[in-house]
């Protein structure tokens, strides 16, 4: 599979999307929620899904995403460390001790206003230091409506074969999976599906040849370059989109 060129580990930590305000618009979004609510309610409304494995998924991400926050600022501002581990305790003990149909104050009891603060100061340090960027919210939604769209062209034609057809629409699924998730995981995932779905053209001919022949194909194609830009935005590193346009150029998809 063609490699996406990664940058250096530490390099990572640093220009990706801001994980501190991720996880402070995350929990301002949970303070703005009445403590009588149900657990359940409360995160469906702020992981946006009322899909039971999916919003387990998701809380287990902002845990995830407590510790990214966490290790960023441990090596970019360890002065400021132990706030922020504090919170990724509070965090934990909010989530895993909390009943989901049990009210919603027994979660915020965990997220005292002070580690709020201690968080907006991490995101603040991070945006000042490393200048972080991050895609447009509206140009990631109008991305993912037209993956979305795109599905059923893919479904409808002819002209692809029906194990490719199953392909790209498990490509096209990850897309989607990774542009709703955005807010709590950021842009890595969605340039590991885009990663995933350029590197299979090298090895499938098929797969291949509904991109370079059909109309869905090529639409499906502009998608991923599409995609691709927007993680070039928002990481500033123009070498995460060159493979795509120039793997598209080889093959006279571009």
């Amino acid at each position: 599979m063609i490699a996406w060129p990664h940058p250096p580990e530490k390099m990572l930590k640093k220009i990706i999307d801001n994980p501190a305000k991720r996880l402070l618009a995350i929990l301002h979004e949970c303070k703005a929620i009445p403590p009588n609510e149900t657990c359940r309610k409360a995160w469906q409304t702020v992981l946006k899904t009322e899909e039971e494995g999916q919003l387990l998924s998701r809380i287990a991400k902002v845990l995830d995403l407590s510790t990214d926050v966490t290790e960023v600022i441990k090596e970019i501002f360890p002065r400021h460390l132990n706030a922020i581990q504090n919170l990724r305790i509070q965090l934990h003990a909010g989530i895993t001790q909390q009943n989901l149909n049990g009210q919603w104050s027994a979660f915020l009891q965990n997220i005292p206003d002070p580690s709020i603060v201690a968080l907006e100061f991490a995101s603040s340090l991070l945006d000042e230091r490393e200048e972080l960027k991050e895609t447009a919210a509206d140009t990631l939604a109008e991305q993912r409506d037209a993956l979305f769209s795109l599905r059923s062209e893919i479904v409808a034609a002819d002209d692809i074969p029906g194990q490719v057809k199953l392909t790209i629409l498990r490509y096209i699924q990850r897309l989607i999976d990774s542009i709703d998730e955005y807010f709590i995981t950021g842009v890595f995932p969605v340039l590991d599906a885009a990663n995933t779905a350029v590197g299979n053209i090298a090895f499938d001919k098929a797969y291949n040849a509904a991109l370079e022949h059909t109309e869905p194909g090529r639409k499906f194609a502009a998608s991923l370059s599409n995609v691709a830009n927007s993680v070039t935005i928002a990481t500033g590193i123009l070498q995460l989109a060159e493979p795509v346009s120039h793997v598209f150029k080889l093959l006279g998809l571009g």
